[in-house]
Order: C-alpha cells, then structure tokens, then sequence
C-alpha cells in the first residue's frame, strides 16, 4: 500500500475518532492532547501502525489542530474562571522541564545501550584475540613442520643421487 493512501486512510480514521469519542475521553497531557496517549488509542481501534510522527502528516495535522482547538474551547468552558490563556497551536508545545526529561531518559538509555554494547564488543575481542593466539600457535607449528619436511626431502634426494 502507498504511503499516501495510508496516510488518507489514517486521516480519515483520526476524523472519525474525532466525532465518535467524546471530548472528555481523548487522551491529554495537561491542557493539551496527549499524542501517545492518541497514538495508543488509535491502535486500539485497529489500527495498529499508527504512530505520534503521523500526526504531523499533510493529511492529519489539520485535524489533529482542530482536536487542540476543540479542547482547548471544552476546557475553557469546563472552568469559566480559569481561561486559557494560550491559543491551541502554542498548547501542544511540551513544557521545557518535560522535554529535558524526556531528552535525559532517552540519553541515559542510549549510554547504557552503548556501555552493554562495549561490554559485548570487549568480550568478543578477548575471544577473537584467543583465536588469533591459537592460530599463530598452529601456524608456527606447520611452518616448523614445513622446514623440517624440506630439510627431509633435500636430504634424501642427496642420498638418492649419490
């Protein structure tokens, strides 16, 4: 399938989310929708590829910006005296202390994936260096046994031809 077609298909999946579930029930984070939360709940619906980057597609951004729009307008109305004060586009920007969260977790998992890796790189270099050992071995072995075995054949042609 093409990827626009799935992207069409994607849309129209996220419009009829839109309509069916109720402005209560969408995922949030804070005052805005949550993308993961939305993420997992189109999977639930059967569409399990969806993923947040999709969100940002030509197809679905307009109406992933309408949700904020319309949540935004729900919990303005859900609390009269506390009013949103940021437009829906500036509501689905994360908080900095969440991203830098976010970016340290993810950094401390990649330094840990890297720290198993060397691990594993270093015991396979202890073993490749061990069969580098046992093969210089063998190979010095043959090479005396290839010296010998001409010194042998050199001396019984002399004898041959004396």
């Amino acid at each position: 399938m093409k990827s626009t077609d799935q992207r069409d298909i994607y849309a129209e999946a996220l419009d009829i989310f839109k309509r069916e579930v109720p402005i209560n029930q969408w995922p949030r984070y804070g005052q805005t929708l949550s993308k993961s939360g939305l993420e997992q709940a189109m999977r639930k619906r059967g569409y399990p590829r969806f993923e947040r980057k999709r969100l940002e597609s030509a197809a679905c951004k307009p109406i992933y910006q309408e949700m904020l729009s319309c949540l935004a307008e729900w919990l303005s109305q859900q609390n009269p005296e506390k009013e949103v004060e940021k437009p829906a586009v500036e509501l689905r920007t994360d908080p900095t202390p969440r991203l830098r969260n976010t970016d340290v977790e993810r950094l401390q998992r990649e330094v840990s994936r890297l720290e198993k890796e060397l691990k594993k790189l270093q015991r396979s270099e202890k073993v490749y260096q061990q069969r580098c050992a046992l093969l210089e071995e063998k190979l010095e072995a043959l090479t005396q046994q290839h010296s010998a075995f001409e010194q042998h054949c050199t001396r019984s042609l002399r004898t041959l031809h004396v």
